[in-house]
């Protein structure tokens, strides 16, 4: 029996081995909370910044670091031309004890999102994403017990994030975060991007 598959949803993930730039995002993170408004999106508690600027140091360094093993996740699309990407937004989350984040998606005018953690105590909160085939949430078979877990029969996919990790994803892929069960802060910084052809 010949076995095609023909869909697919990648997400990469890869470890941004720079302690420097990692302690600069955590004191940023905290610079914030401390300077400007909470916002309240997919948060239920925990702190969650506006869209930051850009350009302004640390995160014009931190993009600067990411965008190689951006343009690597795009290559993955097997894209025709030349094409180069353009981070959209960017924002910092803070949950603390008990927050944690409720299903979304981004979108928003981007292909791509991923996440950036900071700091990442131990049971602070898995990313769940869910599998966008409805019949994984509404077909008996995915229901039953199973001899193991694979991207074949599963309805959701968690990651226990690494300090330092970052996970690219499609920006229309559902997830959620779970409650942070540590009495430590769970830092993490978030953006959209999109392709641009032609550049």
């Amino acid at each position: 029996m010949a076995s095609n598959i023909i869909f697919s949803t990648v997400i990469s993930s890869i470890q941004i081995k720079d302690k420097k730039l990692n302690k600069a995002l955590h004191n940023y993170a905290y610079k914030l909370k401390k300077e400007t408004k909470n916002k309240i999106v997919s948060n239920e508690g925990g702190f969650q910044s506006d869209d930051v600027v850009l350009q302004q140091k640390p995160v014009k360094d931190f993009l600067d670091k990411v965008t190689p093993h951006l343009l690597k996740h795009v290559n993955l699309y097997a894209i025709q031309g030349q094409h180069s990407v353009e981070i959209t937004n960017l924002w910092f989350n803070i949950n603390k004890q008990h927050n944690l984040n409720w299903s979304h998606i981004h979108l928003r005018g981007a292909d791509f999102s991923a996440a950036y953690y900071i700091n990442i105590p131990q049971n602070s909160g898995d990313i769940w994403f869910k599998n966008p085939d409805i019949g994984t949430h509404v077909s008996e078979i995915f229901k039953s017990e199973k001899k193991s877990w694979n991207s074949f029969n599963s309805s959701f996919w968690h990651f226990s994030p690494k300090e330092t990790q970052l996970l690219i994803f499609p920006s229309s892929l559902e997830h959620h975060v779970k409650p942070n069960q540590s009495r430590k802060d769970r830092i993490s910084l978030s953006f959209n991007f999109k392709v641009l052809y032609g550049s």
